[in-house]
């Protein structure tokens, strides 16, 4: 994928919820790219490979992170630093019904 950054934000790559990887995640023209710290290794996610992204809010006002659910129906959970300017340059590339927001433990 080019690399041609359109925003980076500190992330946090949640595998499991014992192991979790912290990074980089950026936006770049074809995809987002998640780059993990002291190690070369990488995950990008193009956009045409991206069914939706929902964003995580706790307490209703503070935004934790988002969850990328891809076609082949993995969900990847990162938890982001700047959650808003992130989600304001993700639509400018996904359509409006790619971007859901989870409701919190107090809505459920």
């Amino acid at each position: 994928m080019q690399k041609k950054i359109e925003i980076k934000v500190r992330s946090t790559l949640v595998v499991n919820p014992v192991k979790m990887l912290k990074g980089n995640l950026s936006v770049v023209a074809q995809g987002i790219s998640f780059e993990r710290d002291f190690s070369t290794d990488f995950l990008d996610i193009p956009f045409t490979s991206i069914k939706y992204i929902s964003v995580q809010k706790v307490f209703g006002f503070y935004w934790r992170g988002i969850f990328v659910k891809t076609n082949d129906d993995k969900e990847i959970q990162l938890l982001t630093s700047n959650t808003k300017k992130l989600i304001q340059q993700l639509a400018t590339h996904l359509k409006p019904d790619q971007i859901r927001f989870r409701k919190s433990v107090l809505e459920r």
